[in-house]
């Protein structure tokens, strides 16, 4: 994720996000917000709904008696193609929120936002046809087989 937007997550969600400064031997937030811009949407909304969920008067009392713990971020990632939030703290309704965007990330596109497909070979990401396309050709441009199509590229 672009570090403008993982600024303003991490300024928005800061009860969230508070080990972020940690060091790596303490969190895996450490490395950032390991995700493709494309879910920034998907994965805000999922925020949303966490912080929704711990403002109803329920989850206060839950709180306030010590019988609930607040969602604290341990990590986001892509693994496997789908977005991967490790997290301390919430409930079964907290589970079932995650679920639902870790499900959903399998549908949209990491890089763009657009409908996608997990990739059938190699690293597995959820890209869009135009995204798997193109990052196919930016890989077959590195090789030294197709050292004059990329040069021909950089002359553009």
């Amino acid at each position: 994720m672009k570090e403008d937007k993982e600024k303003e997550i991490y300024n928005r969600f800061p009860h969230i996000f508070k080990d972020k400064d940690l060091p790596p031997e303490q969190t895996c937030l450490y490395w950032g917000l390991d995700i493709g811009d494309g879910w920034t949407d998907l994965f805000v909304n999922m925020l949303e709904e966490i912080e929704a969920y711990e403002a109803t008067d329920h989850v206060k009392n839950k709180i306030e008696n010590e019988t609930y713990h607040k969602v604290v971020a341990a990590q986001v990632k892509e693994k496997f193609g789908g977005l991967r939030f490790y997290y301390d703290g919430g409930d079964e309704n907290i589970a079932e929120i995650v679920h639902r965007a870790e499900k959903l990330s399998t549908k949209v596109c990491e890089s763009c936002s657009a409908a996608g497909k997990p990739t059938k070979s190699g690293w597995i990401r959820t890209l869009c046809d135009v995204c798997e396309r193109s990052e196919e050709h930016t890989s077959e441009l590195q090789s030294r087989l197709h050292l004059v199509c990329r040069l021909l590229l950089e002359k553009k």
